[in-house]
């Protein structure tokens, strides 16, 4: 069996303060914590995701203080610091404040004309038959990915993973991110809102659709892009397998815990449905 995690840059401001809970926990401008945030040490090629309640471990102890250390969250401006700034040395715990901002679009824009649209399902479509071959992802953060070879502007209609071998857990839940790709490069992300789904036992071996924010009900994305799931739940004791596919038309991906993206020999079960305009 395989395995597999997520992104970027700017700067803000960070804040260390005692708590009386202890660890480390990013809140917002508002004191609100910010769920699921990527912590990066790209350096050390190490890095956290926070719990629902923006909490995060590291090995402090381990590390320098001078150690780069990147904060990241969708609709956030991203925080550069050290480890050093981030927890000041021998403090049982340190808040991290992150700015929210408005989330430019990129390479996704919004229309509302009318046009005819034909369908075309793109990715690795579910397996014929149950081969075993895919990616645990039972531990928070773990990230996989597929390059989808969307061609020219086309409306984003559906996206859908398939999971299998779901055992000693009820449901559990993931987040599904969009990427802009360019170059063999990938980019950063696509979507101006968080999606966020919960995938019950029930739902194993079969198509799971992902419930799309209203919002996306009119994007429309330019070129190719990369789809992630990423499990959300720290569930080590149990087993949630995202199917995958070794065949080599496919391009998988690893979103690592320090940011950066590794090809995979395996790619994973997502498919999307594309609507594309017709030729007039």
């Amino acid at each position: 069996m395989l395995r597999f995690l997520s992104l970027l840059v700017p700067c803000f401001l960070v804040t260390v303060a005692a708590r009386s809970q202890g660890g480390c926990q990013i809140l917002d401008e508002d004191g609100e914590p910010v769920p699921y945030a990527h912590v990066y040490l790209p350096t050390v090629q190490q890095g956290a995701l926070t719990d629902e309640e923006g909490r995060f471990e590291l090995p402090w102890d381990a590390l320098a203080a001078g150690t780069p250390i990147v904060f990241s969250c969708l609709n956030f401006e991203s925080v550069e610091s050290t480890v050093g700034e981030a927890r000041a040395p021998g403090a049982a715990a340190c808040t991290v404040r992150m700015q929210s901002k408005p989330y430019e679009l990129g390479g996704v824009e919004v229309r509302a004309d009318k046009i005819n649209f034909k369908a075309r399902t793109l990715g690795v479509p579910p397996p014929s038959r149950f081969s075993r071959l895919g990616y645990n992802i039972s531990g928070r953060g773990w990230e996989f990915g597929l390059l989808i070879e969307n061609e020219g502007r086309c409306r984003l209609r559906d996206i859908n993973v398939f999971v299998s071998n779901v055992s000693d857990i009820d449901s559990f839940h993931v987040e599904v991110n969009l990427y802009a790709y360019a170059d063999g490069t990938v980019g950063e992300k696509l979507q101006s809102e968080r999606i966020f789904a919960t995938i019950k036992k029930e739902d194993a071996n079969t198509l799971f659709p992902v419930p799309l924010p209203p919002t996306f009900h009119n994007l429309y994305v330019d070129g190719p892009f990369v789809a992630t799931v990423t499990m959300l739940d720290d569930s080590k004791e149990v087993t949630t397998m995202l199917e995958a596919n070794p065949k080599k038309k496919y391009q998988g991906y690893h979103h690592r815990l320090d940011g950066t993206w590794v090809r995979r020999d395996a790619s994973p079960s997502i498919s999307v449905v594309m609507e594309c305009p017709e030729a007039r």
